[in-house]
């Protein structure tokens, strides 16, 4: 098997029922990648928004979540 190495421009992206990319636009099935990353077993929980830019959103980098007791 031989390795590619392609780069695909991505215009937009949007949640859906499967995950694809066409003409662009990356779709991704929301239920699907939370599953998968619900497999790692440290993952309790998993919430996932889309923000493009442009969006009026702050996104900040979590680095560590501790509940105390």
């Amino acid at each position: 098997m031989k390795l590619e190495l392609r780069r695909i421009h991505i215009k937009d992206i949007q949640l859906g029922n499967e995950t694809t990319v066409k003409n662009g636009v990356l779709t991704v099935n929301k239920e699907e990648l939370i599953n998968k990353l619900k497999e790692d077993d440290r993952i309790k929980d998993v919430k996932l928004d889309v923000a493009r830019p442009g969006e009026k959103v702050r996104i900040i980098p979590v680095k560590d979540v501790i509940e105390l007791e």
